[in-house]
C-alpha cells in the first residue's frame, strides 16, 4: 500500500521535516505535493520524482525532475511554494494569527502533474503535518505604554532573555503588527518586540508622520524590563523598516541598539525625509 512517511508531525517552521514514501512500483513516476490553506488563501508545492528500485522515494536523497522545485530538497515542499492557480497574482505568505499552526497536507499523485492538473487529481495517499511560528508556552505581552505600542513574543519565565526590536514595511500586512518572526525569535529564546509604526490602534496611517522619539521611546521601553537582558538589544528589519533600524543606530547608539540585521527592499534615500527628528 502507498504511503507517506513525515516525522516529525509538529514542528516550528524553520524545522526539518523527514519525507519518505513507500510502497509504490519500482520505476513508475510521482507527483509530491504539499498545500496549506489559509483564511481565503491556499498556497503549495509540488515535485516529480521517479520511483526508487526497493519502490521508495526519500526527499533527502531523491532528486525532483521537475515542479516548484529541482534537484535534492529536504525542505523544497516548504520553502518553493507559490500561490494556488486562480488567486490573485503576486501573493505572498505572511501569517497572521500566529498562535494557530499551519496545517499542511502532503499527498502524492500517480504521473507528473503540473499544478493545474493537481487541482482536482485525486491522491493516491496522503497525511498532514502542523508548522508553527511559536513554540508552546511562549508569552505574549501587548504594548501600550505612553505612545508605544506592539506586542512582545518572549519564552515562559522571567529571563533575562536578549532584547529585539522586530519591524517589518508597509506592505505585508498593510502596517500594524507583523507577529510571525518575533513569534519565531522567542521561540529561540528572544524577547522580541514586534513594534508597529503605522495603522495600529492610534499610531500614525502615513509614513510622513513618523517621528524618531517613537523609535527611541520604544528602545527605553523594551531595554527597562525586567525579563530582558542588559547590555544591549539589537534591531531586525526588513523593507521600510530597514530605514528606521539605520536611524535608530546612528542616531542614538547610546541607547544600546548594538546589534542591526536588515533586509534592504527600499531605495532609502527616497524616504530618508520621512522620519522627523
Amino acid at each position: 500500500m502507498a504511503t507517506i512517511y513525515a516525522a516529525p508531525t509538529a514542528t516550528l517552521i524553520d524545522e526539518k521535516v523527514q519525507i519518505k514514501l513507500s510502497g509504490f512500483d519500482p520505476g513508475s513516476k510521482v507527483t509530491v505535493r504539499s498545500f496549506l490553506p489559509e483564511p481565503g488563501l491556499h498556497f503549495e508545492a509540488h515535485g516529480h520524482f521517479v520511483v526508487d528500485g526497493n519502490g521508495e522515494i526519500s526527499m533527502e536523497q531523491n532528486s525532483s525532475l521537475g515542479g516548484t522545485f529541482t534537484d535534492v530538497e529536504p525542505m523544497g515542499l516548504f520553502w518553493s511554494m507559490i500561490s494556488s492557480p486562480g488567486q490573485k497574482p503576486g501573493l505572498r505568505y505572511a501569517k497572521k494569527d500566529v498562535t494557530i499552526p499551519m496545517q499542511i497536507t502532503l499527498s502524492v499523485h500517480k504521473g507528473h502533474l503540473d499544478i493545474s492538473a493537481l487541482q482536482t487529481d485525486a491522491p493516491i495517499a496522503k497525511t498532514q503535518i502542523q508548522k508553527t511560528y511559536m513554540r508552546p508556552g511562549v508569552e505574549i505581552i501587548k504594548v501600550r505604554s505612553g505612545r508605544v505600542r506592539g506586542k512582545v513574543f518572549k519564552p515562559k519565565g522571567p529571563g533575562p532573555f536578549k532584547g529585539v526590536i522586530d519591524m517589518f514595511g508597509g506592505s505585508i500586512l498593510s502596517g500594524g503588527v507583523t507577529e510571525f518572526r518575533a513569534a519565531l525569535l522567542a521561540s529561540r529564546g528572544f524577547a522580541a518586540y514586534a513594534l508597529p509604526y503605522t495603522k495600529y490602534e492610534d499610531l500614525p496611517t502615513t509614513f510622513e508622520k513618523l517621528e524618531l522619539d517613537y523609535f527611541e521611546e520604544a528602545t527605553d521601553w523594551l531595554q527597562s524590563q525586567s525579563f530582558v537582558q542588559p547590555g544591549g538589544i539589537g534591531v531586525c528589519a526588513v523593507s521600510y523598516g530597514t530605514v528606521v533600524a539605520s536611524r535608530m543606530a546612528t542616531k542614538f547608539p547610546e541607547k544600546s541598539v548594538h546589534v542591526l540585521v536588515s533586509r534592504v527592499l527600499v531605495r532609502i534615500q527616497q524616504y530618508r525625509c520621512h522620519i522627523r527628528e
